[in-house]
This record gives C-alpha cells, sequence and structure tokens, in this order.
C-alpha cells in the first residue's frame, strides 16, 4: 500500500482521503498502514490527538513500524510533550539504530536526563560517543548521568577509553584527572595532570585544578607554583588567585595572602567568600577597619539563609569582638542555644542599619523562645521595633512576622501582625486567610471587630474582608449583622469573577443547599481542588474554603449557613459548594447534611495515609497547635490508641495529637457510605490529583455535571514544607496503616497501592 503524500494533498483532498482510509479501516482494523496513514493525515489537519491516536493503534499492531516511532514523536513536539516525544523516538532508533545523527542522540539523551530516565539518557550518550568518539561533550554529558548514578568507577572508565582514541588530546587526560580527584585518588590525578599539560602547557585551567589537588596532598610549594602559573597564562584568573591566598594564608604569609585576595574581590566583585578570607588576613594584619568594611560588603551581598550567610555573621562577629571592643558578657551570650545572645546581635545590626540581618537574628530569637520565658515580650517588642526601624518596609515582613507568632501559638499578637499587613495592602489575601484559620481571644475581638469594620468601610468591594467580619462577629454572637456580611461578602465576589451579574436581580437569602461539600480529608489536596474549582465559570464559592458548619457551627442555624454561598446559585445556571475537610471525622456532621441537604454531591480525596500523617503533624505544628516532635508524637498517638475501641476511634472527631487518627480512612468513610448512596460520593487517590490534575479536574466536573475546564497550569497549592521524615519513623506509619489499608481497598473495592 502506497503511503500518502501528506504534503501535497489539499484540505478537501484531505478529508476524502481520511473518508476512504476510514472505510477502509471497518473492512479491516488491524490493518497498521491504515492507521498510520490516517495517523499522517490527522497530522496534515493538525488534529494532534486523532492522529496520535492512530499512530499508538498502528504500533500496537505492529511494534516494528518505525516510522510511526518517529511520526508520533514529531507530533508530540508540536504540542510541547518532549518527554513522550523523546521516548518514541528513542524506541525507533532502538529498532534501527545508526540512521540518527549525533545532535539527536545528544538531544535525547539531554531529555532524558532532565526527566532523570538515565539508563535512557546513558544508552543516547554511548551511542553519539559511538558515533563520534573524539566529542569530549558527549563523554562529558555520560560522566554526569553516570554520577548522579553513583557509577563513579564508570566515569573513570569511559574517559580512559576515550583516551584510548584519543591519546593526544589533553582534554581527554584532564577530564580523566578531574573524575580521579573527584574520588580523592589524588596521585593519580596529578599525575594525569602532569601528562595533560606536557601535551597542552597552556592550558590555564588545567593548572588550576592541578594546584587543587596538590594543596588536597598538603604539597603547598608545588600548588603555589601551578596557581601561579594558571594566573600568568590568565592574568584574570581570580578563582586561582583566590586558591593561592589559602594556600599563602596556610603558610602564614599574610602580604601575600592579603595581595592575592584585594586581586580576588577586585576581579569579582560579588564574591562573598573572597571578602570573608579578606576580612581574616586584615585581621591578622591588625587592620581592623579594612578586616570591618570586607564584612560589611559579604553581608550585603551574601544570599539570605544559606550557610555562606552563618559564615559571614560569625566572621562578622569576630571582627565586631576585635575591633569594636564590644562588652565582653555580649560575646559570652552569642551562643545559637540563647535568646539574648540573638537579640543583641540584632540590636548590633540596627545600629549597623543592617535590617535584613537585624530581623534574622529576631526571627532566631523568637524561634528558640518559650512560650513561658520572661524574654517573650522583649522578643516581640525588639522584632517590632526593627520593622518599625525597616527602611524599606512591605506587608510581607509583617505577614512573616505573624506567621512566626502563629507558629509560637502566640495568637494575638499574630492577629495584630496580620493586620498590621492589611494595613498596609488591604488586598494582601494570604493575611486576611490566616487570620480564617487563628484563634482571636475573646478580649481581643471588639478591637478586631473594629478593624475590619474599617478595612470594609475604606473597601467596600474587598469581598474577603466582609466575609471576615462576618466571621468575626458570629464569634460575638451577632448572628444578624454577620449573615449580612457574608451575603455582601459573597455578592461582591461573584460580581468580582462575573461583573455581568451585577446587572441581575439577586434573591436577598439563598434558599437550596450547596451543590457539593468537599468532606475530606485534611492535607490530602482539598485546598488545590478547592482553588482550581473556582476558576470554574459556572461555580461560585464562599469567601472562605472552611465553613465547619456541620460540626463546630452547627448552632448558629441554617440560614447563617446559607448565607455563606451567593443566592444566584439558585439559579440552574450556577452551582455552588464548600471544603471543610474536617467533615470526614464527623459521624454526627454526615448525619446533619443527610438531614438538611441529602441529595448534595460528596467529594473526598484520600492520600497515602503515611504522608498524610506526617503532614497533618507539620500543619499543626506550624501553625501552634502542636509543640512536640514528629516522633514524640507518633509513638505518643501509637500508644493512646491503643485504648480506644473501634466505635471510639469513629466518633472521636479531634484530639490534640490526631496525626493517625484521621488516617484511619476504613472508620471514617463507612460512617458516609452507610448514610449516603455510593454515585452521591466520588473518592479520589491524592496521588493521582497530584500527578495528572487536569485529568482529575475532568472527572470532577464530569461528577458535577459541568463542561470540562482546563487551566493551562495547575499550581501547588498550600503544600507544607518541612524537611523529609525519618525513615524510621515512615517505617512505624507503614506497618501501622497497612492493615487498615487493606481494609479500605477491600470496603471500596478499589485500589490505592500505598506503600
Amino acid at each position: 500500500m502506497n503511503q500518502v503524500n501528506q504534503s501535497t494533498l489539499q484540505s478537501n483532498q484531505i478529508i476524502a482521503t481520511i473518508k476512504k482510509y476510514t472505510q477502509m479501516l471497518a473492512q479491516n482494523p488491524e490493518a497498521p498502514e491504515i492507521h498510520f496513514n490516517l495517523g499522517n493525515l490527522y497530522a496534515q489537519k493538525e488534529q494532534w490527538q486523532k492522529s496520535i491516536k492512530h499512530y499508538r493503534k498502528a504500533i500496537k499492531i505492529d511494534p516494528k513500524l518505525i516510522d510511526a516511532y518517529r511520526n508520533i514523536a514529531k507530533v508530540y513536539l508540536k504540542i510541547g510533550n518532549e518527554i513522550e516525544a523523546a521516548n518514541f523516538w528513542y524506541k525507533g532508533i532502538k529498532l534501527e539504530p545508526g540512521e540518527e545523527k549525533i545532535e539527536q542522540y545528544l538531544g535525547l539523551g539531554n531529555t532524558f536526563r532532565s526527566q532523570k530516565q538515565y539508563s535512557k539518557a546513558v544508552d543516547c550518550y554511548r551511542q553519539a560517543i559511538q558515533i563520534q568518539p573524539d566529542l569530549i561533550s558527549a563523554y562529558h554529558a555520560l560522566a554526569k548521568v553516570l554520577n548522579i548514578q553513583g557509577k563513579h568507577k564508570q566515569i573513570i572508565s569511559i574517559y580512559r577509553q576515550g583516551i584510548q582514541k584519543n591519546q593526544q588530546s589533553p582534554q581527554f587526560h584532564l577530564a580523566l584527572a578531574q573524575a580521579l580527584a573527584a574520588q580523592n585518588k589524588w596521585q593519580k590525578a596529578s599525575n594525569r595532570f602532569r601528562l595533560a599539560l606536557d601535551l597542552d602547557s597552556s592550558i590555564a585551567t588545567g593548572y588550576y585544578h592541578w594546584g587543587y589537588v596538590l594543596s588536597q596532598m598538603e604539597k603547598w610549594q608545588k600548588a603555589k607554583n601551578c596557581y601561579q602559573k594558571a594566573i600568568e597564562i590568565k592574568p584574570e584568573y581570580w578563582e586561582a588567585y583566590y586558591y593561592l591566598g589559602l594556600i599563602f594564608q596556610k603558610l602564614k604569609k599574610w602580604q601575600q595572602a592579603k595581595d592575592c585576595h584585594e586581586k580576588v574581590v577586585d576581579l569579582n566583585t560579588g564574591f562573598v567568600s573572597g571578602y570573608l578570607q579578606l576580612a581574616l588576613v586584615y585581621q591578622q594584619l591588625e587592620a581592623y577597619n579594612l578586616a570591618l568594611d570586607c564584612c560589611n560588603k559579604a553581608l550585603s551581598i551574601a544570599p539570605e539563609s544559606s550557610p555562606l550567610e552563618d559564615q559571614v555573621i560569625a566572621i562578622y562577629q569576630k571582627t565586631l569582638d576585635n575591633h569594636l571592643k564590644l562588652n565582653p558578657a555580649l560575646c559570652s551570650q552569642f551562643n545559637k542555644e540563647f535568646v539574648s545572645g540573638y537579640l543583641d546581635l540584632a540590636l548590633v545590626y540596627r545600629r549597623l542599619k543592617k535590617y535584613k540581618f537585624a530581623l534574622q537574628c529576631c526571627n532566631q530569637s523568637l524561634e528558640l523562645t518559650p512560650e513561658c520565658s520572661p524574654l517573650k515580650e522583649k522578643v516581640i517588642a525588639t522584632y517590632q521595633q526593627t520593622l518599625d526601624q525597616y527602611p524599606k518596609l512591605t506587608p510581607n515582613l509583617y505577614y512573616q512576622f505573624g506567621n512566626l507568632l502563629r507558629k509560637k501559638s502566640y495568637f494575638k499578637d499574630a492577629i495584630i501582625a496580620y493586620q498590621k499587613t492589611i494595613k498596609i495592602n488591604p488586598d494582601f489575601v494570604a493575611a486576611h486567610i490566616n487570620i480564617q484559620y487563628t484563634s482571636i481571644a475573646p478580649k481581643q475581638l471588639s478591637q478586631h471587630i473594629d478593624f475590619y469594620r474599617q478595612i470594609v468601610k475604606q473597601n467596600p468591594e474587598l469581598a474577603i474582608a466582609w466575609g471576615n467580619l462576618g466571621d468575626a462577629l458570629t464569634e460575638q454572637n451577632n448572628i444578624q449583622e454577620a449573615i449580612s456580611c457574608y451575603r455582601k461578602s459573597c455578592y461582591q465576589q461573584a460580581i468580582d469573577s462575573h461583573p455581568e451579574l451585577a446587572q441581575l436581580k439577586w434573591k436577598e437569602a439563598k434558599e437550596s443547599g450547596p451543590d457539593f461539600i468537599i468532606v475530606g480529608a485534611e492535607k490530602c489536596g482539598t485546598t488545590a481542588l478547592y482553588q482550581y474549582l473556582n476558576n470554574h465559570s459556572q461555580i461560585l464559592l464562599p469567601h472562605k474554603k472552611e465553613l465547619n458548619f456541620f460540626w463546630r457551627k452547627y448552632d448558629y442555624g441554617i440560614d447563617w449557613y446559607l448565607a455563606h454561598f451567593p443566592s444566584i446559585t439558585d439559579k440552574e445556571n450556577f452551582i455552588t459548594g464548600e471544603a471543610t475537610p474536617n467533615y470526614i471525622r464527623s459521624a454526627l456532621a454526615a448525619q446533619r447534611i443527610k438531614q438538611h441537604f441529602p441529595n448534595t454531591k460528596l467529594i473526598l480525596l484520600l492520600r497515602n495515609p503515611v504522608d498524610r500523617a506526617i503532614s497533618w503533624h507539620y500543619h499543626k505544628l506550624n501553625t501552634g497547635y502542636v509543640k512536640e516532635d514528629l516522633e514524640t508524637a507518633i509513638l505518643t498517638e501509637i500508644k493512646n490508641l491503643e485504648n480506644l475501641t473501634e466505635e471510639e476511634i469513629v466518633n472521636s472527631v479531634y484530639f490534640k495529637l490526631d496525626s493517625l487518627l484521621s488516617s484511619l480512612y476504613i472508620y471514617k468513610v463507612k460512617v458516609w457510605l452507610e448514610l449516603f448512596d455510593r454515585e452521591q460520593i466520588l473518592i479520589l487517590k491524592s496521588e493521582d490529583f497530584y500527578s495528572n490534575p487536569a485529568q482529575t479536574m475532568e472527572q470532577v466536573y464530569d461528577f458535577l455535571g459541568l463542561p470540562n475546564h482546563s487551566l493551562k497550569q495547575y499550581p501547588k497549592i498550600n503544600g507544607g514544607a518541612y524537611n523529609p521524615a525519618d525513615e524510621k519513623i515512615r517505617t512505624i506509619l507503614r506497618d501501622y496503616f497497612e492493615p487498615y489499608n487493606q481494609q479500605l481497598e477491600e470496603y471500596l473495592g478499589m485500589k490505592f497501592n500505598w506503600s
């Protein structure tokens, strides 16, 4: 069968030919050539998904149809899917190697490396080397992948192979020398550098790296000679000056070291370590003013929150001790374990107008201050004074202050910090949201209500502010005014996203219940799901995610609850809903939803309980609701759960330590499935949502009876920030949850494959 010449067909011819091949396909559905030609035709029409479908079918029928691999790879490139393109191209060349150009092998190798498909990357780079054995860049690319894989001996082996084919190339000898040095084989590396530089004595980098190797061997004079040779070849080689300076410091030749490091910072004004070493040399020469100048310069350019910044602080402190003759008591107090040391250093930074570093010291002091410490008020006051003096004060600085206070359970002070954030920028949404999740003491409530009354007076179109005012009034038990605020918030938020709705007549109060509720579970992606839903043109949501009505706020009444939803959603064109992931814990919440809104659709996200438990612990830790470290919290809760019956677990909603309790899905899900019809509940696997949000959202919209609404991007939302848990803890959790996970899979008839 002749293949279709796509480039010469006109549009009407293509359509006719597609029809012809479609008819042929009906008679012979397993003919790979027909699928292949249809793939070509649809590609000509730029109907990419149909083209992909037929190419895949052709390959499935005839796995040796090489042109189909190449063509589908080109289609994937057209739609920007480089990963799939690379995979199909790779399969094609494995069937018929040697047909590709070296650039294609290198490009495929780079793509596979970026996607961590290391074995394929290695294969591609080796093919490139086979085509062109003298291409050093291919060897380097292969070495990078082998290094990632920890196959260090193979790196040495490939460079040795390269030398066999390129014995007179100094670049290959240098590459082998550096590979040997990377494995601390100093003598072999030194010998290889000598061979390379015998072949070409003009390579400055060769002398530079050889000097480093000799330094590791403590052959200071030879190392010095290498660095000096590198500088002779390349006078602007600031790295060589730097290490030459270090050698002079090792030899205690301070004047020569000074000359080298002065040259370093002259050639590279942004090199922090150059200023630091120069400061140390100036101290040895008792030139304290110059040393302090170097420290100040280093402070101004050091990356924030980096190990290098810690080094700057230490050297700066030493310089101040020697030059400024600070109070000896201050020096003895400067210790990472003591709050007072950080407070004093913050004052030093403020005096030097280094406010960024002063705030870092304030952060550290606040982190270390126990709740019962008499220094607590002083720490908060110092932090506040530093912010007040900050020359370029931003709302984000107050916001970060509030987050740190909340983490320490200083909720009153956190609220004040968030309020100051909002005063500077009323549209700072994150501060409004954090207020929603921060406890407000009764004594602070009146002030907080006054604050939000002023905000909405000045910003009457700020929907979230009306909602937060409603929350505060609710806490004051001023329910009718709260309802009015919620309705204003709903209306304003709706017309912000849909201006045309302002032209319609709105009912004063919503009458029907929510169309859907995301009932759980916490730290399983409910915030992201809620935010993605907010992008749909037919979904109008409340001013905040978690209403908690059916659990904690039921006594405020149905009118209070319905006031959170836009009344316009009683029309058929729109739907509304909420997301309170705590609901899954509460059998009572399930019963109340069934009583009031029996037809509401329910959405449930379930995440690997090991990951969920860890994430939930750190969420509570970072918001000031627990103080225990992860291991203590997990082991304590395991012991606590041993004393609970199954009925107690089912009916337990909240404990201080409840990371495991809220991850025992089998006990919580059963309640909901016994009350509601199975088709009324959509259960999603969080890992699927994270890996393919577009597909999951399409499933959600189908469940809600809405047309799909895909987004260009699905940003990560509300992700926790914490270090990975120790494998010991993960093993304990895996063993603990395994039987419960098995029960859940059997009960739901779903496979989660959690491990």
